[in-house]
């Protein structure tokens, strides 16, 4: 299901769900979690900005997290979260 390798990016995205010295991460949000996130939204090769994927999964989240392909699993394990002012920020993806 996963690579056993992780780039970068991936790594950054990572720490931005799970938290890190720089961002508190969203509670509620483990590795394996953080994972099936990014999976379910890959940030697109070609985007210059690394955090789509994750501005996508917040858009679906305040949404009201409609079904979508892969996400069933999803929306059962993150009804509770809670998304906060500053979660993703750029400046610690760079």
């Amino acid at each position: 299901m996963y690579s056993t390798e992780i780039e970068r990016q991936q790594l950054v995205l990572f720490a931005l769900l799970v938290g890190s010295d720089y961002t508190p991460g969203i509670m509620g949000v483990g590795p394996v979690t953080a994972l099936e996130i990014l999976a379910a939204f890959p940030t697109g090769s070609g985007d210059d900005n690394i955090l789509t994927g994750l501005q996508r999964f917040q858009d679906w989240w305040n949404g009201g997290m409609t079904e979508g392909s892969g996400k069933t699993s999803l929306k059962n394990k993150l009804k509770d979260i809670q998304i906060l002012e500053g979660t993703y920020n750029y400046r610690v993806s760079q």
